[in-house]
């Protein structure tokens, strides 16, 4: 039997076994070390290469990074172009309810996504299976019909 089949969810629950134990590694460092020295940990390498870098790659954290994503919809997937936006506008409003209700607090904002990412996923794949098999149903229904008014005009 192809493995994709006996075990769909295989990449899915690697990815969420590996968040939640980088929110674990986060949060036994916080706990560890507080909040003042993994700052340091992090930062004390000063290195003029990764500031200058990280200058320019801060902005895209900013929402500049969904102009080259509409941009490349524009101009070569038209279809794409609404879901992109709806997940941006998305994406955008749970930010802000996640930063309102976490009280900005990263740890708990990373811990919120992988939850959220925990339930939506096996959501999205059930979903996508009940629609599929009610347009399956439907387009056989509809071919039923188309069968049976040729059958009738034939005979």
């Amino acid at each position: 039997m192809n493995e994709k089949i006996a075990n769909p969810f295989l990449h899915f629950r690697i990815a969420t076994a590996v968040a939640f134990a980088l929110i674990l590694l986060v949060v036994l460092v916080l706990f560890i070390y507080g909040k003042k020295n993994s700052f340091i940990i992090i930062n004390g390498s000063y290195n003029a290469g990764l500031d200058y870098f990280f200058q320019y790659i801060t902005v895209l954290g900013d929402g500049l990074i969904y102009v080259p994503i509409v941009l490349y919809c524009l101009l070569f997937n038209k279809k794409y172009l609404v879901p992109v936006i709806a997940g941006i506008i998305i994406c955008t409003f749970l930010t802000h309810f996640l930063k309102r209700i976490t009280h900005h607090s990263p740890v708990l904002m990373l811990l919120a996504l992988v939850c959220i990412a925990a339930l939506l996923v096996p959501l999205h794949h059930k979903l996508e299976k009940w629609a599929t098999t009610k347009l399956v149903e439907k387009n056989k229904l509809i071919r039923l019909a188309a069968a049976k008014k040729t059958t009738q005009e034939l005979g």
